[in-house]
């Protein structure tokens, strides 16, 4: 077996109902068809209680092999023991024996869309949440990883690696970040970063990058960097290696597209396939998505 299929997943969105990750069947036959065997995705209460969301991750387990890696909550937002116990049995019960990792909050270091500030104890309402998921889903024999911080900006993210890691060690058997390559394979970012949780964390912890991708926007004017659909299937399999050969996992972020007919959204256009519309039939693979395809199949 290809040494990257356990440790290199898609990330999707069942709970998305009303976008184009709420086409179900058509997202679980491209999944089967790229040939991946894990996939990340997230858990709170109310997706505990979506019995469509638990048949999506039944039928990727039982029709294609697929197992998945979880993160479990939104960012300041509490979980009730009640809401706990209900998720826990949902692991236990329709979904045992199918989620192989879990993670803390989602960037709890970020703010998204101009929204109300971030608190000044967000470390510690992030290690609350971190020790709780820990008592509750290591006991289940679920791989447990940390918050995985925003890191848009390196220097920031540094410093709230350095302010969370106190409160949260023994918390955690291995390690979740973010890192985007920046339109590269951005494998010096890699070693960049392993040294930075290692001064932080302490110990060798195995790593899982829970987002990585690129987006090819091809009319995007922001800061960011973008790249075009051949030099994202010439980066993908590298990108996937840079983890795989250090023994780490990551996460493709992610399958689908949204529709842009502007072609200037940065975020509608990080996934392996283009989605004009909402019609699956009109949904045509990248480049990247057959050369992960080929690499996954030891190609």
């Amino acid at each position: 077996m290809n040494p990257a299929t356990n440790l290199t997943a898609v990330r999707v969105f069942p709970s998305y109902r009303t976008k184009v990750y709420g086409q179900h069947d058509a997202v679980l036959e491209r999944l089967g068809d790229l040939g991946i065997k894990r996939m990340s995705h997230k858990l709170t209460p109310a997706i505990a209680s979506s019995a469509a969301v638990i048949s999506f991750t039944q039928r990727a387990y039982f029709e294609h092999g697929i197992k998945s890696w979880l993160t479990v909550g939104e960012p300041r937002v509490p979980i009730s023991p009640a809401e706990w116990d209900k998720m826990v049995r949902v692991l236990k019960g329709p979904l045992a024996g199918m989620v192989e990792r879990v993670y803390g909050w989602n960037e709890p270091n970020h703010v998204r869309g101009g929204g109300s500030p971030l608190p000044a104890d967000w470390h510690l309402k992030a290690a609350a949440h971190q020790a709780q998921l820990w008592a509750r889903m290591a006991p289940l024999g679920i791989k447990v990883g940390t918050p995985q911080l925003w890191s848009g900006d390196f220097d920031r993210h540094d410093r709230d690696l350095f302010k969370l890691a106190p409160h949260i060690r023994g918390n955690f058997d291995h390690i979740g970040w973010h890192l985007y390559p920046r339109g590269t394979v951005g494998e010096h970012l890699l070693d960049r970063f392993e040294d930075t949780y290692r001064a932080a964390l302490g110990g060798t912890f195995p790593v899982v990058c829970t987002e990585a991708g690129y987006f090819t926007a091809p009319n995007y004017r922001g800061g960011a960097i973008n790249v075009t659909e051949a030099q994202e299937a010439d980066y993908l399999p590298k990108l996937v290696d840079s983890y795989v050969k250090r023994g780490y996992g990551i996460s493709y972020f992610e399958l689908l597209n949204d529709p842009d007919p502007s072609g200037a959204n940065r975020e509608a256009h990080l996934g392996l396939f283009n989605t004009p519309s909402m019609n699956p039939a009109s949904w045509t693979p990248k480049a990247g998505y057959h050369s992960l395809k080929a690499h996954l199949a030891g190609n």
